[in-house]
């Protein structure tokens, strides 16, 4: 038998059922990870902004010698399709946390269109934000 979350992680999980006393322990070592209540492939840093009438754009990243990596574009916008989602991942790995460089990059990506005029401000401006504050 094996366990498998809302997330398509999937566990063995017939052993500690059957071995260690049954569901308690299996709630404990499995349900109560933080794998399985969040999932796979979290990143350390995540940004988001409303844009009325457009939806809610997120940016989960990673910092790696002050440079952003593992981006993951989120949200529920309504302006923009997944290409444009995995081409805007792929521009912003790898640019340095500086605000200016991060806004050439929002902005060349055409965030400023389509999601509001001066999103891809408002959103470098969060990404630096977040990577000052952020608590090690």
């Amino acid at each position: 038998m094996t366990c498998k979350n809302s997330f398509s992680n999937t566990f063995e999980c017939s052993t500690l059922i059957f071995k260690h006393g049954g569901y308690q322990l299996l709630s404990g070592q499995i349900f109560g990870t933080h794998q399985w209540i969040y999932g796979s492939g979290l990143t350390d840093y995540y940004v988001d902004a409303y844009f009325h009438d457009v939806g809610s754009f997120g940016l989960g990243f990673d910092v790696r010698d002050n440079h952003l990596a593992d981006v993951k574009i989120h949200g529920d916008l309504i302006t923009m399709d997944q290409a444009t989602a995995d081409q805007l991942e792929k521009q912003l790995t790898g640019q340095p946390v500086i605000r200016s460089d991060l806004q050439e990059s929002l902005t060349s990506a055409g965030l400023d269109t389509l999601l509001a005029p001066e999103a891809s401000a408002e959103i470098a401006d969060k990404i630096v934000e977040a990577v000052t504050n952020h608590d090690h």
